[in-house]
């Protein structure tokens, strides 16, 4: 079974990507493919480009406010692990990371093209489709993301 590509963005380890290749996940890191060092734009273009259907997982609370715009035209599917952990996690942020992307990588990428969501410790969640998937102005307010799942 061919799974949807996840890009792991550098905000996370790169061992996320090759440990969900280990299970048979279709994932690579942003360096893997190159693109280390990349500003965002230039990332939201090549992976538009290169990798239309793919979902980039990152820990950027900000993507949304900041490249909104972008992430709309190029219709990039956004998942972002919610940085609002759970106590036991306080002091171990990449273990945080590690287990809500191992958690929910099926999840991702079952994302529709376009839409952004974040993903936390909850089972509810916004979901947010850009205006080319036939949805809203997207979501540009963190406070509108919800913690969770859909």
């Amino acid at each position: 079974m061919a799974y949807r590509l996840l890009i792991i963005d550098e905000s996370l380890t790169p061992r996320i990507a090759s440990t969900l290749r280990n299970r048979g996940r279709a994932a690579r890191g942003v360096a893997d493919l190159g693109y280390k060092k990349s500003k965002d734009p230039d990332l939201l273009a090549i992976i538009a480009k290169e990798h239309p259907d793919a979902v980039l997982v990152t820990t950027d609370d900000d993507m949304p406010n900041e490249h909104g715009d972008l992430l709309r035209i190029y219709e990039i599917t956004l998942a972002v692990v919610d940085g609002r952990r759970p106590y036991e996690y306080l002091d171990d942020q990449e273990a945080w990371e590690w287990d809500i992307v191992h958690r929910w990588a099926h999840k991702m990428a079952d994302q529709e093209r376009g839409t952004w969501r974040r993903y936390g410790i909850r089972v509810t969640q916004l979901e947010f489709r850009s205006s080319a998937a036939g949805g809203g102005p997207g979501c540009l307010d963190l406070e509108d993301f919800c913690h969770g799942w859909g």
